[in-house]
């Protein structure tokens, strides 16, 4: 917290806001990948796609040809980016049920004052203050500050990190409707686009419904009856009693034996291969793919092709049990972006400005994501067979089943 306020407060006295603002719409997928990397949130193509998307809005929002930029300015600002949303993130991990707003409490309080013998030897004492800066210190400090730390600290206990940061793009989005509205600021076309494009971001990256993605993926794969062999008859008088596993091994009870994983293994990886589901949709999906693939890799991506992929995508959502409905999504945003490429803004995509090479990187990046989405869902919908199931794993076969002890 006190590396964070440093920076931060540095940064401000040498960058104009929009550039401040442009940068810290980076943190979304940083704070993604730190996820991934402490707590285990593992990002999905929708949480990149919408981080890409909104990163592109602030961008067109902010980016207006600024004047000189400041590069120790740029250099504190990304570091306090990095630091927070590290810091964010062991928040949540070594999250213990504790209370947030006494957690939040002691790290602002802490925070503070580690501050204060580093700000009594470079500045001193503070100076008298009139009443407007008191009246400002009286709105940053409860509302700026606590409420807004404790209610950021809140989402990140119940929502993944990378929708809470996408959130965190609405910030400049709100600046530059208030300087719309409050100070009467005009916006040209490119700054009004920014606001669509933040908000497309925010509804792609946000967290899937439990309930809603698993009944789609029973509906894809139907699990067959998962229940363990019954165990043999108890040995009678003058009979023999059960033949001891062919593994040589007794499985405990909730393990499965070496022997069984291994062939369960074998069967899932030579189930996927050789088995095959075709459902209606499939023929659409695979030509969604194929034209998908095709643009993506071609030398010269043209506005009609998207044309063609729009088209094979309303196809594509004619079938129920389709599953290319996020990559039809993520073309749809990727459209808007080409629409900013040619005609909107094209003169800047010729001279290589900033705002042209921030458009074309994202929907390229757009396409490529929605192509490997498309393979994957493609392969995953046709190559897969009920023996890949994770449960099917502890019974493979009953030839190879293992009887539990007793």
């Amino acid at each position: 917290m006190s590396v964070l306020f440093v920076l931060g407060y540095a940064a401000s006295q040498l960058l104009p806001t929009s550039v401040a603002s442009t940068v810290m719409a980076v943190s979304p997928p940083a704070m993604t990948l730190i996820a991934w990397a402490l707590v285990s949130e593992r990002p999905g193509i929708a949480h990149l796609a919408g981080a890409a998307i909104g990163l592109g809005g602030v961008c067109l929002m902010l980016l207006t040809g600024a004047g000189g930029v400041s590069v120790p300015g740029v250099l504190a600002l990304a570091a306090a980016m990095l630091v927070s949303s590290f810091a964010h993130i062991l928040t949540k991990r070594w999250n213990t049920g504790a209370d947030v707003l006494a957690s939040t409490a002691w790290q602002l309080a802490a925070g503070a004052l580690f501050l204060l013998p580093v700000a009594a030897a470079a500045e001193g004492l503070p100076p008298a203050l009139s009443a407007p800066e008191l009246l400002a210190f009286g709105y940053v400090a409860p509302v700026a500050t606590a409420l807004a730390f404790a209610a950021w600290f809140t989402g990140l206990r119940h929502l993944p990190a990378g929708t809470v940061g996408l959130v965190g793009l609405l910030n400049p989005v709100t600046g530059v409707l208030l300087g719309t509205a409050v100070a009467g600021e005009a916006l040209n076309v490119q700054q009004l686009c920014g606001p669509a494009f933040v908000l497309a971001g925010v509804v792609l990256g946000r967290p899937a419904r439990a309930g809603r993605r698993g009944s789609r993926r029973t509906a894809l794969h139907p699990v067959r009856d998962q229940r363990p062999p019954a165990s043999p008859p108890p040995a009678t008088p003058g009979e023999d009693g059960p033949r001891p596993p062919r593994s040589g091994r007794h499985r405990q009870p909730g393990r499965t034996a070496t022997g069984g994983s291994v062939v369960a293994r074998r069967q899932s990886f030579t189930g996927r291969v050789r088995a095959r589901t075709y459902s209606d949709a499939v023929l659409y999906d695979a030509a969604f793919a194929a034209v998908l693939v095709f643009v993506t890799t071609s030398r010269v991506i043209s506005p009609q092709y998207l044309i063609w992929l729009l088209g094979l995508g309303a196809l594509c959502l004619t079938g129920r049990s389709t599953v290319q409905r996020r990559p039809v999504l993520l073309i749809l945003a990727a459209c808007f972006f080409t629409v900013l490429e040619f005609p909107v803004g094209f003169g800047q995509v010729v001279r290589s400005d900033l705002p042209g090479i921030v458009v074309l990187l994202i929907r390229d990046g757009l396409l490529l994501a929605a192509t490997v989405s498309a393979c994957r869902r493609l392969w995953r919908s046709t190559a897969s067979g009920p023996e890949a199931t994770p449960d099917d794993a502890a019974f493979p076969d009953p030839d190879h089943a293992v009887a539990p002890l007793g």
